[in-house]
């Protein structure tokens, strides 16, 4: 899942923003299929160009091992400085 100019993220001291993501899998029956939070961790303290993330992602892929049926993934981008936060979710269904 991509997000799209993602902002605006406040400034530490030093002008550099920082900002990380979690995401969420769920399959059939809301059981999670995955849970991961913090995936940029200090990646994510960098300088953002007009203090916008421009394409920030998270991605998943599946296996054999995961049921057919109606999964959601969730994707939450929050600025660590500031108090601000994004989350979109999407649907997709395996065959």
């Amino acid at each position: 899942m991509v997000l799209l100019n993602v902002g605006s993220f406040k400034e530490d001291d030093d002008g550099l923003n920082w900002f990380d993501i979690d995401m969420e899998v769920t399959g059939p029956d809301d059981a999670v299929v995955i849970s991961a939070t913090a995936l940029l961790g200090d990646n994510g303290h960098l300088d953002l160009e007009n203090n916008r993330a421009s394409s920030p992602y998270a991605t998943f892929s599946t296996t054999d091992e995961l049921v057919p049926g109606n999964y959601k993934f969730k994707m939450t981008i929050y600025d660590k400085i500031g108090s601000g936060k994004a989350t979109q979710t999407a649907k997709f269904t395996l065959e």
